[in-house]
C-alpha cells in the first residue's frame, strides 16, 4: 500500500503528509534524517487499526519542496551528511543532552535493533537506564530500521505501549 498523501502548507513551504482520519487516538509519525514519511509505509495499515496515524515528510525531504532554499545551502547538506555518517560516534554528553535524559518523566518506549550499523543498541541501553521508567525492546537479527524489517512486531509494540494504562 503505498500513501502518496496530500500537501499542507506550513510557514509558507509546502510540505507532504498523510491522514488515515477517524476519531482514534492520535498517532504522529515523524522521519529521521535524509528520508520520508514513507519510510512508515509498512506500519501506517497496521497502526491505523487503533489509531488516527498522521505522518509528516519535514522541510527538505520528502516528494515536495525539495528546491527549498535549506535544500540548494551546500553547508546545510554537508552538516546533514557528516551528521549521518557521524551519528553513531555521537558523545550525548558533550551534546548536552545527556543531562537532558534524566529530566523525561513521561512514558517513553525505545525500540532498537540488535545489528544497528548506524546508533550502537549501547546507546539503547544507556538512555533505557537513564530516562526512568522507560521500556526498552531490542528487536533481535534487526539493523536500524525496526519498523521496515518487523512492522507487524513493531506495531503491536507501539499499540500496546500507547493503549496500555500507565500507573
Amino acid at each position: 500500500m503505498h500513501h502518496n498523501g496530500s500537501t499542507i502548507i506550513l510557514d509558507s513551504h509546502k510540505h507532504r503528509f498523510f491522514d488515515s482520519g477517524g476519531s482514534k487516538p492520535t498517532l504522529l509519525l515523524l522521519h529521521g534524517i535524509s528520508c520520508s514519511f514513507d519510510f512508515f509505509e509498512q506500519v501506517i495499515p497496521l497502526l491505523s487499526r487503533s489509531f488516527r496515524v498522521l505522518a509528516l515528510d519535514l522541510l527538505g525531504f520528502g516528494s515536495y519542496e525539495k528546491n527549498l532554499l535549506i535544500s540548494r545551502d551546500k553547508k546545510a547538506i554537508d552538516t546533514v551528511m557528516v551528521l549521518n555518517r557521524n551519528f553513531r560516534r555521537l558523545d550525548l554528553s558533550r551534546t548536552g543532552l545527556r543531562q537532558d535524559l534524566g529530566r523525561i518523566n513521561i512514558p517513553v518506549l525505545i525500540l532498537w535493533g540488535d545489528h544497528d550499523q548506524y546508533i550502537s543498541p549501547s546507546v539503547a541501553r544507556r538512555a533505557h537506564k537513564e530516562i526512568s521508567g522507560s521500556e526498552l525492546y531490542i528487536f533481535k537479527d534487526c539493523g536500524h530500521a525496526p519498523m521496515l524489517e518487523y512492522p507487524e512486531p513493531f506495531s503491536k509494540k507501539v499499540t500496546r505501549f500507547l493503549l496500555e494504562e500507565k500507573q
